[in-house]
């Protein structure tokens, strides 16, 4: 992940953020197991990028394997980048985070109940 701090500070009381503030890379081993994109938009209307630790781009996740997961058990979607019980965490309690402890507490949070 990369966040260009002088585009995030000229993104100030725009309506979105500039392009290329922040850039995402996955990458696994091999020839050409590498992506990348511009996810300004995204965090823009998110208001964070948390990493769980599962692939974001397609190819990287059919490459690593959690495609195939996903695909194999019934509880797949937590191979998943979105609906695994990190991301449904973060979803639910994102909106609350105003503070570095909050934030704190996030991450160290552990008692999700579908």
């Amino acid at each position: 992940m990369l966040l260009d701090l002088n585009l995030l500070d000229n993104s100030r009381g725009k309506e979105s953020l500039l392009p290329n503030t922040f850039v995402l890379m996955e990458q696994m081993p091999g020839e050409l197991n590498i992506n990348f994109a511009d996810m300004s938009d995204y965090l823009y209307k998110h208001t964070y990028w948390a990493s769980y630790n599962v692939p974001f781009f397609d190819q990287i996740r059919k490459v690593s394997g959690y495609e195939e997961l996903m695909n194999t058990f019934s509880q797949g979607d937590s191979f998943s980048w979105d609906k695994n019980p990190r991301a449904n965490i973060f979803r639910f309690y994102a909106p609350g985070v105003h503070s570095l402890e909050d934030m704190q507490w996030l991450m160290q949070l552990n008692q999700y109940n579908p």
